[in-house]
């Protein structure tokens, strides 16, 4: 299932794809019309007004997509987060600037559904969990891991991790159809049902 807002954006973005090869077809027909009846300036002049449009215009569109999709992505974002290494070598300053950055941008994109972040490093033996409440607040929470932690192996890290997950996962899904409304919501606002 994949959110309906992101369903949207994908279909305003398909479409205007469409419409501006739609407009170079056009535009090239334009063109060729015009150099079958000599007027080879405006060609020229056409030519390179189209060089510019794809050299300038189409590069900065295609980043504003991208954008606009992680935008809509993270504003509708309504399951827990989880920041954790890539690899036993990653760095843990890397890892904690990129659990800031997800806190903030939830913030700044107006997530409102209080989505958690957790930080999990190898082999420390706390996990970091930051939200923003409905009004805005930074919350704050942390809670000791099992007991082994420091020096538990990658592979027995990553089972950790996705245990924890799931855990969470069932947890946010009860709290979901613990009330019928949010549950409604949920299926009618955020995912997509054919």
């Amino acid at each position: 299932m994949e959110n309906k807002f992101v369903l949207e954006e994908k279909k305003r973005q398909k479409d205007f794809w469409f419409l501006l090869k739609t407009g170079n077809y056009a535009f090239f027909l334009l063109m060729f019309l015009l150099l079958i009846n000599k007027h080879e300036c405006i060609v020229i002049f056409g030519i390179l007004l189209q060089g510019v449009i794809f050299f300038l215009f189409v590069p900065k569109k295609i980043k504003e997509f991208e954008e606009r999709l992680k935008h809509i992505t993270f504003k509708t974002q309504i399951f827990n987060l989880f920041v954790y290494p890539e690899n036993p070598n990653s760095s843990n300053e890397q890892t904690i600037q990129t659990f800031h950055q997800t806190i903030e941008y939830l913030k700044t994109v107006g997530n409102v559904h209080e989505v958690r972040v957790y930080l999990i490093l190898y082999r420390d033996v706390k996990i970091f969990c930051y939200w923003h409440d409905s009004k805005g607040n930074l919350q704050k929470e942390s809670f000791a891991r099992e007991e082994g932690a420091t020096w538990q192996t990658w592979d027995e890290f990553l089972n950790m991790v996705e245990m924890f997950k799931n855990r969470n996962y069932e947890e946010q899904m009860r709290r979901f159809r613990s009330n019928n409304v949010s549950f409604d919501w949920v299926n009618e606002n955020v995912f997509y049902t054919a």
